[in-house]
């Protein structure tokens, strides 16, 4: 073989190589921008409504009835409505300054199928609430639940709960958003 014939064959193996290389990367792009439009369609995909009837409250609470429960949650608002949450920025929202029975009357108000109702919603939640979507309200939701099943004993009694500040401010925020407008949502 002569010398001519072995760079004409080095060559062809080079363009060879170099047309792998760009098939490759042409199909890799093609799986990337698939995987794209699958993370976009599950995003924009149905979320149910969280699951509340397994998790347990303190029997107190179980026990209240609707309207004791819609006295004791508006004080909460009331509380809430002073503090301006509307205007804060998301990260002044981390503040831990909620406990977990005032959670928990809360959170009973939806065990029960109740609605709290709040006008002017415009004027009470924050940006990051009113511009949410549905789904990532009853995703968020969902995560506010799993903590409470997570991080509270439902057996301890109200001071005990009345002293663990795990709730932010913007865990509260998301609850008080949820309970006045999840009766529109999607089942």
């Amino acid at each position: 073989m002569s010398s001519f014939n072995l760079i004409v064959i080095f060559a062809l193996l080079i363009i060879i190589v170099v047309l792998l290389v760009i098939v490759i990367s042409m199909l890799n792009k093609k799986d990337n921008s698939s995987n794209k439009n699958k993370k976009k369609s599950i995003t924009n995909k149905y979320t149910p409504l969280p699951n509340i009837e397994n998790i347990s409250l303190p029997n107190k609470i179980e026990k209240l009835s609707s309207n004791e429960l819609q006295i004791i949650a508006k004080k909460i608002y009331d509380s809430y409505r002073c503090f301006d949450y509307k205007n804060m920025n998301i990260n002044q929202l981390e503040k831990k300054e909620w406990h977990s029975w005032q959670v928990s009357i809360l959170l009973m108000i939806y065990k029960e199928g109740d609605e709290f109702f709040i006008p002017s919603q415009n004027d009470v939640f924050n940006d990051f609430l009113l511009k949410s979507n549905e789904n990532s309200i009853k995703s968020i939701m969902k995560d506010i639940l799993n903590k409470y099943e997570n991080y509270v004993d439902f057996n301890s009694g109200k001071d005990k709960l009345s002293s663990e500040y795990i709730w932010s401010d913007k865990d509260v925020s998301i609850i008080f958003y949820f309970l006045a407008n999840y009766k529109k949502y999607t089942k």
